[in-house]
């Protein structure tokens, strides 16, 4: 593996490892949003009005792999496989997305933000009621906080009683060194309580992302170890435990691609993996068993406009729309 390579991975790790160190823990009692009552479902007042301003570039000298070097834009799809970009930006300085679509239609966009917070890394909603067209751009706010470290690398699922779950990457218990998952439980998508933690095993892992089949939970968690580019499949049977199913990573029937983010739809397991090596595309892989993933379609190839003249795509999240279209969410970067 050259040098270049394992420097764009480390890049890649670093935004789930490193990238909340510069941001201050929230507040176990934070009140700074007030919470709606009604799970999972939001009226169009609640989000008339941005929390903060969006970034207009990119930030000025920041880390690699940070959100500050990257930005999220958009793709659209008739059949949930093939997406076209529409050239639409959502954000400046965004990273790790990840997209639901609430029972009244409405989507929740997570992502880490930069620019937003007096310039420091945190984690943010966009948030949309008309299928993608417009969006508002909400803060989080958390509850009964533990760690010294805040949430990063959002994963959300709506769990059966509508309420959303978040998985994100924090510290393991009594190990400080140590990265694992932890999770939060919110009923409007704004405020998450803080609930344990999801994952902890032998090696550090990070940036979640987590489905559930037929009753059973499925994550795929990343390798925190650069030098060790790898992803390993874990198991629930409630949502709240997880336990790796094997010690080996997870079989890719293609080399150089990383999944993020699933679209479970007519009892296929699809993924979006993306590559940093020669193809620099987001490709579909599929799977009945969430340890053995095949390559199948390109879903977005990286096209100037698609990438905005960076050359590369990464960390796609897709969600099937009220109107039975298909938005992707992903992360470029900015022409040098």
């Amino acid at each position: 593996m050259n040098k270049s390579l394992l420097f764009l991975l480390g890049a890649l790790f670093t935004v789930g490892a490193g990238c909340s160190t510069t941001v201050p823990p929230a507040a176990s009692s934070s009140t700074s949003r007030a919470p709606s009552s009604v799970a999972a479902t939001v009226s169009i007042e609640d989000f008339s009005v941005n929390d903060f301003s969006l970034p207009t570039s990119a930030a000025t000298n920041p880390p690699r792999g940070s959100a500050g070097e990257r930005q999220l834009f958009t793709a659209t799809s008739t059949d949930g496989i093939h997406f076209t970009a529409t050239g639409t930006r959502l954000t400046h300085q965004g990273n790790v997305p990840d997209a639901i679509v609430t029972s009244d239609g409405t989507v929740f966009l997570y992502y880490i933000g930069q620019g937003i917070e007096t310039g420091k890394e945190t984690t943010a909603v966009a948030v949309s009621q008309d299928n993608g067209a417009t969006w508002t751009y909400q803060f989080l706010t958390y509850k009964n906080w533990p760690s010294t470290r805040p949430p990063s690398d959002p994963d959300v699922v709506i769990r059966d009683d509508g309420t959303i779950r978040m998985y994100f990457t924090d510290n393991v218990p009594q190990k400080s060194q140590t990265l694992g998952i932890s999770y939060a439980d919110s009923t409007d998508g704004i405020t998450f309580t803080y609930k344990g933690h999801a994952l902890a095993s032998a090696i550090s892992v990070i940036d979640s992302t987590t489905m559930l089949v037929d009753g059973v939970w499925h994550m795929i968690v990343i390798n925190a170890d650069p030098s060790k580019p790898s992803q390993y499949h874990a198991t629930s049977l409630d949502g709240a435990t997880f336990t790796l199913s094997a010690s080996t990573p997870i079989s890719l029937n293609r080399s150089g691609y990383f999944l993020s983010n699933p679209l479970i739809e007519n009892s296929i397991w699809r993924m979006f993996g993306f590559s940093l090596m020669s193809e620099k595309n987001i490709r579909s892989f599929t799977s009945v068993d969430g340890s053995t993933w095949t390559a199948s379609d390109v879903a977005l190839d990286a096209s100037p406009t698609a990438t905005d003249g960076s050359g590369y795509l990464q960390d796609s999240t897709v969600a099937k729309l009220a109107d039975g279209t298909y938005l992707m969410v992903y992360v470029s970067g900015y022409a040098k």
